[in-house]
């Protein structure tokens, strides 16, 4: 029997809010170590780094964002940790530097301002870029950092509902460049058990941090350090406050960390 006009109208307009509701399968992803595949076409986004610092006394004092916890372990050698078990000997070494050279004081962020931020007109300046490029299948997604157009690490994060990841690396050689005494240099970071963390907004990474670790053969100071105080064994031993390799019943690293900002790049740029 034909079903009456009238009839399926009314069967449609009662299974519209169903029908509605439907919303088509989630995408599936398939990762390979650092290499992501979806069930769907994916889209790449790309974030440049526009701004990048230590965190100071005055964030700590504030409750600011102080960088990650790279070894798990709380208070390592003896070493107290900022709150929230955040690893980042880097705050006290920026905020020493200053009194180390009184007549010429070093300021690290206004160096790193210098050094990375600088004109490329400048003579010695780096014109380094950093960036970060997220490629998402649904919650899941490929993060990966670069210096310059050079890959220095990539990472397979999921995506919380508030768009925070956390993404970790065995190493990061950032190489950054700071401004010392006039002159445009590099200053070595190898981060090891790196961290970079942040939350995925409208327009650019929010709470972003990115840390880590250098090891003493990774370790060159900026300013000159009396090898009596700087050489292994020394008081620069009390400085290590990071346990790199499971099991170690002393710390091999000390810990670094920066926040920083970044927004989302055009597909011109």
């Amino acid at each position: 029997m034909p079903i009456h006009l009238r009839v399926l109208a009314a069967m449609l307009l009662l299974s519209g809010p169903y029908l509605a509701g439907c919303s088509p399968e989630a995408p599936h992803a398939t990762v390979q170590g650092e290499q992501l595949t979806c069930s769907r076409p994916m889209v790449t986004t790309r974030y440049v780094v526009t701004g990048l610092r230590v965190p100071t006394r005055e964030d700590v004092t504030a409750g600011e964002l102080l960088g990650v916890d790279v070894d798990g372990v709380d208070d390592a050698c003896g070493s107290p940790d900022y709150e929230g078990s955040v690893d980042n000997l880097l705050i006290d070494i920026a905020a020493a530097l200053p009194s180390l050279m009184p007549s010429d004081p070093f300021y690290f962020n206004a160096a790193i301002e210098a050094g990375l931020f600088c004109n490329s007109t400048e003579p010695g300046c780096a014109s380094v870029r950093y960036e970060v490029a997220i490629e998402r299948c649904g919650e899941v997604a490929r993060l990966q950092l670069s210096r310059s157009g050079t890959t220095l690490g990539a990472d397979i994060v999921e995506l919380d509902g508030d768009g925070r990841f956390d993404a970790r690396f065995e190493l990061l050689s950032l190489d950054l460049p700071v401004l010392f005494q006039g002159a445009h240099t590099i200053q070595a970071m190898n981060l090891r058990r790196a961290r970079v963390s942040g939350v995925v907004s409208e327009g650019a990474l929010e709470e972003l941090v990115i840390g880590g670790a250098n090891r003493y053969e990774d370790y060159l100071p900026l300013v000159y350090c009396d090898p009596a105080i700087c050489d292994p064994g020394g008081p620069i031993d009390a400085l290590f406050d990071v346990m790199l390799d499971p099991g170690d019943a002393s710390c091999g690293g000390i810990s670094v960390g920066f926040v920083a900002t970044a927004v989302m790049l055009s597909g011109d740029d």
